[in-house]
C-alpha cells in the first residue's frame, strides 16, 4: 500500500497518529461499524480507501470467496444447477502463504480468505506473532500450498452447469484448466490447446451414444493419443474409469474421430486427454512460444 499509494499512505499515518494518540497510549483501539466510510459496500479493491486504526495498520474491506467452501455450503446458492469443484492437484506455490491474516477471535492464519481459520496458525492470546511466524505449518505451507486442502480447493475451479433438458442434439463439454485458454483465430477455427493430460467435463442434459473429438495434430500420423472416459459417484464422491480407447490423426491436418458409447442422461462425466507434447520455439513453429502443447481441441461432445 505504501509503496502504491505513497501520499495518501503518509496522510493516513499522521491522522491515524493524530486522532488515536490516546488509545495508542492506552494500547486500547476498537471500532465499529459506524465507524466505516459511507457507502462502503460500493468501494473496490482497485482504488485506495479505508483507514489506519494505527500507524502501518490499515484497515480495508475485501471480498470472500465461496470456491473453496464444501459442497453442503455451495449447495445452498446453486440449488438449481449441477456443480463440481475440481480441486487443484500437484505441487504449488502460492504467494498468499506468505502473510498472516488476523481473526476476530485471534487466530491468525495464512490467508486473508481464510475467514474461518481452517488454515490455523496459532491464537495470538497464547502464542506470539514471532513464534506464528516461524512456526513449521506456516513455512510448510511457504513451499507447498497443495499440503492444505483449503488451498486446493481455493486454486481449483468451480463448474456449474444447466440441468434442463437440451433440445439440441449435441452437447459440449466444460474444458478445465488443464487446457489452455481458448484462441480464437486457433487454425482460423477457434479452439484450445491441450497439455500432456486434459481434463474436460460434462453434466448430460440428453441421452446420447457417441463422443466425438474434432482436433488439428501435428504429430506423425502413427502417433495415438487417449481418451479415458469417467463416471461420477454421486454417494462416494469420486470418479470411476468406464471407457478407455486410443485415437490418431493427420498429421498438419483437422481430424474428426468418434467413438460409441451410450451416455446415461442426468449424469456427470469426466473426459481425459492424454497426448505428448512438444514446444513450439523448439519445433521451428513460433520462437516465442515456450509452452508444452498436446493438440489443438476445437470441440469435443457428445451426441
Amino acid at each position: 500500500m505504501k509503496n502504491k499509494y505513497y501520499e495518501y499512505f503518509v496522510q493516513e499515518e499522521e491522522y491515524a497518529l493524530g486522532k488515536h494518540k490516546k488509545n495508542i497510549i492506552k494500547k486500547r483501539i476498537s471500532y465499529n461499524k459506524y465507524s466505516l466510510p459511507k457507502e462502503w459496500y460500493n468501494l473496490n479493491e482497485q482504488e485506495f480507501w479505508g483507514f489506519m486504526v494505527l500507524p502501518n495498520v490499515f484497515l480495508r474491506m475485501k471480498t470472500i470467496g465461496l470456491w473453496q467452501k464444501g459442497n453442503e455450503f455451495l449447495s445452498s446458492f446453486f440449488n438449481d444447477k449441477y456443480f463440481y469443484l475440481e480441486k487443484k492437484q500437484g505441487e504449488f506455490i502460492c504467494k498468499m502463504t506468505n502473510i498472516i491474516a488476523l481473526l476476530a477471535d485471534g487466530t491468525v492464519t495464512n490467508c486473508c480468505i481464510d475467514y474461518e481459520g481452517e488454515n490455523n496458525l496459532g491464537n495470538i492470546e497464547n502464542s506470539s506473532i514471532a513464534s506464528i511466524i516461524n512456526s513449521n505449518y506456516r513455512n510448510i505451507l511457504i513451499k507447498n500450498a497443495s499440503l492444505s486442502k483449503l488451498c486446493r480447493q481455493c486454486r481449483g475451479s468451480l463448474f456449474l452447469f444447466d440441468k434442463s433438458p437440451l433440445k439440441k442434439k449435441k452437447q459440449s463439454v466444460l474444458y478445465s484448466n488443464s487446457f489452455y485458454p481458448y484462441e480464437h483465430d486457433l487454425y482460423n477455427k477457434g479452439g484450445r490447446w491441450t497439455s500432456a493430460n486434459s481434463i474436460a467435463y460434462i453434466y448430460t442434459r440428453l441421452k446420447s451414444k457417441s463422443v466425438n473429438i474434432f482436433f488439428y495434430s501435428i504429430y506423425e500420423n502413427n502417433v495415438l493419443f487417449n481418451l479415458n472416459i469417467y463416471l461420477y459417484n454421486e454417494e462416494e464422491k469420486n470418479f470411476s474409469l468406464i471407457y478407455n480407447n486410443t485415437f490418431n490423426g493427420k498429421k498438419e491436418d483437422i481430424n474428426n474421430v468418434s467413438f460409441s458409447y451410450n451416455f446415461e442422461y442426468n449424469k456427470f462425466y469426466k473426459f481425459e486427454i492424454i497426448t505428448p507434447t512438444f514446444i513450439p520455439s523448439l519445433a521451428g513453429i513460433n520462437p516465442e512460444d515456450n509452452r508444452k502443447l498436446g493438440i489443438a481441441i476445437f470441440d469435443l461432445y457428445i451426441c
